[in-house]
């Protein structure tokens, strides 16, 4: 149920698209509205092609147009390919959420979805560095003594006061 000032995020199918043709997320590079895919011809030459996406599933993008089905594409290192580049093409291994794979997780997505964990770690950090900086030997500095000046001048023929009363110039 929900009250007055509560929201909530529903996800419903509004169309169901046989055949889409799906493209990882990372492959897709977005610049001022325009998106843009690298694919690999069958001579292994990148070629730079615009490409018009629908909805979002996951980390998969729908392609409506611009791309067609069996088309190799760049999936990594898309920033540094230029159209023409020769590129030496792998199999592109699709993060399954294996249990045995845990450790090659994005570690910011674990800390996004985990602000609890990432704020006990911060404050055990710096209880940590406190603690450290309490235990670390600080050799003490010399006591230093602020330098002093002696100005001596001599006045022929003059008393202390007409010595005084002229003070010290420096020109």
């Amino acid at each position: 149920m929900l009250r007055p000032g509560q929201y909530a995020r529903i996800r419903a199918a509004t169309e169901l698209r046989k055949g889409a043709l799906l493209i990882p997320q990372q492959c897709v590079s977005e610049l001022q509205g325009v998106y843009q895919v690298g694919v690999v011809a069958a001579d292994n030459k990148v070629t730079i092609k615009s490409v018009t996406l629908g909805p979002q599933f996951g980390d998969m993008w729908v392609v409506d147009s611009g791309l067609q089905a069996g088309e190799n594409v760049v999936v990594d290192g898309l920033q540094r390919v230029k159209s023409g580049m020769v590129v030496a093409p792998a199999q592109y291994q699709r993060h399954t959420g294996n249990r045995a794979d845990w450790w090659k997780v994005d570690m910011s997505k674990f800390f996004i979805s985990r602000p609890i964990v990432a704020i006990v770690i911060s404050i055990l950090t710096v209880i940590g560095g406190v603690v450290a900086m309490s235990k670390l030997p600080v050799a003490q500095l010399p006591d230093i003594v602020p330098p002093q000046i002696n100005v001596s001048a001599t006045y022929t023929g003059a008393d202390a006061l007409t010595i005084e009363q002229v003070g010290c110039h420096t020109p």
